[in-house]
């Protein structure tokens, strides 16, 4: 008798289906993988016997759902970091152009202009 379960497969025959097979041929040497198909009862059953596997399972979960949070949320407020940049440097470029209007007016007031139009579009694409 075997006294422990891993080997038992090879002592008692195994269904065909409850396994998954692939091969590999290279030249005259074959290689043949097996693996057994799980089930979701088997799977629990296993995390339940082994606190250790159910240790590592829930920390790799955790660490993949942290993974994609940091990636959703990290991603929004570079982009919000960018526009507001741009925006403070339009605005720098506007109060440059409402010191220099006593000196040339004219253009300075339609250099004015197109700063806000182009700051108002911004502002709108972003909300």
């Amino acid at each position: 008798a075997c006294s422990s379960g891993r080997s038992q497969g090879f002592r008692s025959p195994r269904a065909v289906e409850d396994f998954i097979s692939t091969s590999y041929s290279k030249g005259g040497d074959h290689v043949y993988a097996y693996i057994k198909r799980v089930s979701f009862l088997e799977y629990l059953n296993v995390l339940l016997e082994r606190p250790f596997a159910l240790g590592i399972s829930l920390s790799g979960l955790i660490l993949f759902l942290s993974g994609l949070i940091l990636l959703f949320k990290g991603y929004k407020p570079i982009e919000e970091k960018e526009l507001q940049e741009d925006i403070l440097r339009k605005l720098k470029a506007l109060r440059v152009s409402f010191a220099t209007s006593r000196i040339i007016p004219k253009e300075s007031l339609s250099e004015a202009e197109k700063i806000l139009d182009d700051i108002i579009k911004r502002m709108e694409g972003k909300t």
